[in-house]
Parts: C-alpha cells; structure tokens; sequence
C-alpha cells in the first residue's frame, strides 16, 4: 500500500502542472523547470536515502519518505510563488525516490529468497494500479469541475487534487510503524557492537590512540487543449496506457517464480526491439 500512495502522486504532478501554468501564467520554460526540478530531487533522493539507511535502517526511513512526499503536497497547494513552487517540487522528488529506494531495500531483505521476485513485483502492480487510479481520478475531476461552474474553468482546482494526492501518504506513514525492523539492519548493529568492542580491547591492550581517517513541455501542456479546455483524448491515452501496465505486471506476477527471470528479461529485450524491427524499410 506504501508503493500505491507513492504511485497516487506522479500522475497528478503531471496533471496538475498544465492547470497550474495558467493559473499562475507560468511560461514554457518554467513549466519545463518544474519537471527538471522534480527529475533533479529524485536523483538526489535515491543517493540520500541509499545511503542514509545503511545507517539509520530500512523501516525507520520509510515513514520519513512518505512524510516528505505529504508536507510537500500540501505546501505545493497552496504555494502562490514559483520559488515556492520549485522547493516542493525538489522535495517531492527527493520523498518519491528516497520511498522507491528504502521499499525496495527493505523488501529484498526481510523476505524469502522464493518469494522475494513475486513480492517485488506485487509492489509494482500496485504502483501501477495506485497510477492508474489517480489519473482516472483526474480525468473524472477536472472536466466534472468545469461542467458543475457551468464551463466557467477555474484553474486553481488543481490545488484541491493535489492535496488529496498528498493524504494517502500520510496515512501509509503512521501504518508503518506496524513493520517488523529489516533483519539484515540488526545484523549489522550486532556486527558494529561486537567490532566497537574489539577495537577497544585492542586500544587498552595496546594503549594507542588511532582514528580511522520529448519536449516535456509538450508533453504536460497537453492535458489542456487551452486555458479554457481540457484535452480528454490526452487523458485517455494515458490511462489505458497504464491498463496495459498492469496486465504486463500480472503476467509476469503469475510466471516470475515458475518460468523464471532469464525467460522474462530475454522476452523484455525481444519485445522492445520489436517496434524497431517493424520500421526496417522492405527489401525483395
């Protein structure tokens, strides 16, 4: 349910960010800065947060993840300055990552090896369904909000999905508490404990002192035909997309265990050079 609340978030970001240029009349290049700068705070969360629970453990970071992906839905609802605007972003992206990483992690380690590929992939499925489900949630929304002000469009209601986005995190935050510690985590304090001890005797022993030294514009703007309009066919496209998604993740749920990984990742590369193939010109 962590990886469906994380997934809720994405595609409203892409929503939003079309209703959110002409509410603030924002212009191409700052629309394509805020996606720069959401592709910029994941990258720096997948870092942070892969090296922060190394030290701190997987079950601690996973409320701490979720947390930032809410306080900065709700900051970016009401943000009315593109600076502000910008600093969620950043720290939205940092919460995205930074979830994907330590789930991840946490996962891989606390589950059986024969198990581990179906429930990895679990997480993805419901990443893809939680998806799914917030841009279906967004194509119903915003043309039914434009239909009830009697297509008087109001731009800012984009502040309203955005902060429902933001609550399945914080939801998600306080059931983690729940989750038993990664075994692995307490191994290695286990480890450091015994290895803290040693290093001393070996100093009063030897009484030194050492220290170890597309355009994406193009892309976000086309969920509005207009200020004035919103572009459906955009919407759809993306959501039965995403139906496909989840149909490529059961199937691969039912056979990852049986048929195995090599079969699965040979039929991938198969597959994604097919449309390749198809463009080759004819020779007789």
């Amino acid at each position: 349910m962590c990886a469906f609340a994380e997934a809720c978030v994405l595609p409203i970001i892409l929503v939003i960010v079309p209703f959110m240029a002409c509410d603030l009349s924002l212009n191409t290049s700052q629309v394509t800065a805020v996606y720069a700068t959401l592709t910029l705070g994941m990258a720096i969360g997948a870092f942070v947060f892969g090296t922060i629970i190394d030290a701190s453990g997987r079950k601690d970071c996973i409320p701490v993840t979720m947390l930032a992906v809410f306080c900065a839905t709700i900051t970016l609802s009401f943000a009315q300055t593109i600076l502000l605007i910008y600093l969620s972003i950043f720290i939205l992206g940092i919460g995205l990552a930074g979830n994907n990483v330590v789930l991840r992690v946490y996962l891989i380690e606390i589950l059986p090896i024969k198990r581990r590929g179906f429930c990895l992939v679990i997480l993805d499925l419901l990443g893809i369904i939680g998806y799914t489900f917030a841009l279906g949630l967004s194509w119903l929304l915003m043309p039914s909000i434009i239909q009830l002000q009697n297509k008087k469009f109001r731009p800012n209601s984009w502040r309203v999905l955005t902060g429902l986005g933001g609550i399945p995190n914080l939801i998600m935050a306080c059931a983690t508490s729940l989750l038993p510690t990664s075994p692995r985590i307490i191994w290695i304090a286990l480890w450091n404990t015994q290895l803290l001890q040693e290093t001393e005797n070996f100093n009063k022993s030897s009484k030194k002192n050492s220290t170890c030294i597309i355009s994406v514009e193009n892309l976000a703007l086309g969920f509005l035909q207009n200020c004035q309009e919103v572009d459906t066919d955009r919407f759809s496209g993306f959501f039965y997309l995403s139906l496909s998604y989840i149909l490529g993740e059961i199937l691969l749920l039912i056979g990852i265990d049986v048929i195995g990984r090599k079969i699965f990742l040979s039929a991938a590369v198969a597959g994604s050079q097919m449309p390749d193939l198809t463009r080759l010109p004819m020779h007789e």
